[in-house]
């Protein structure tokens, strides 16, 4: 975990699910937008996790949704179209062949493990692999969007971080300790600390 080395800001949401953090996100982005600077305008950027197009924020969004229903056939379902998937493959031999920290291999492989696991009917370990595909899809944001978004003087607002994902975990039982770990397992130099974290 290290402070943000970049010249962008990296602002972030946090809260319950309905606490209005998407409504307030916008009119903090308008606020800035419309604030007085002393020099350029540095852009805004809106964005959320998980993400909406990423591979495992697709799956982590389809996933979260159906884990709380508790329909083990439709989790099958998802697990069983995403893991042959082509996106899939790809996005995880570029984790794989990503420089520095070897842990993130082991995670990989896990995530791969439990996958096949869960399309055998075994759910004993669905919060770990739902952790995992949060902190992939964070890995895959940070490498394809927020770095170069806060790199390039950006100010980067996001509706829900890495917080989240502790509070969540910790929800079902899965220690938060561990989980902020294979965050930094996993994002290595990528696992950067908001500027500002508000709390709704």
């Amino acid at each position: 975990m290290i402070k943000n080395p970049a010249k962008g800001k990296f602002i972030v949401l946090e809260g319950t699910d309905g606490a209005g953090k998407t409504s307030q996100l916008s009119l903090l982005a308008a606020a800035l937008r419309k604030r007085a600077w002393d020099g350029p305008l540095p852009r805004i950027v809106e964005t959320k996790e998980p993400t909406e197009n990423g591979v495992f924020g697709k799956l982590a969004r389809s996933l979260y949704s159906t884990d709380n229903d508790g329909d083990a056939e439709r989790i099958r379902a998802i697990v069983n179209e995403f893991l042959p998937s082509t996106d899939y493959r790809w996005i995880t031999e570029r984790m794989w062949n990503a420089l520095g920290y070897i842990h993130r291999r082991q995670h990989i492989s896990a995530f791969s493990r439990i996958g096949a696991e869960i399309r055998s009917g075994r759910m004993e370990s669905l919060t770990r692999f739902l952790v995992l595909a949060f902190i992939f899809d964070r890995f895959q944001h940070r490498v394809e969007q927020e770095i170069a978004w806060l790199e390039a003087g950006d100010y980067v607002v996001s509706d829900r971080d890495f917080l989240s994902g502790l509070a969540h975990a910790d929800a079902e039982g899965f220690p938060w300790r561990e989980v902020l770990q294979i965050h930094e397992d996993v994002l290595g130099p990528l696992f950067i600390v908001p500027d500002l974290v508000i709390f709704l």
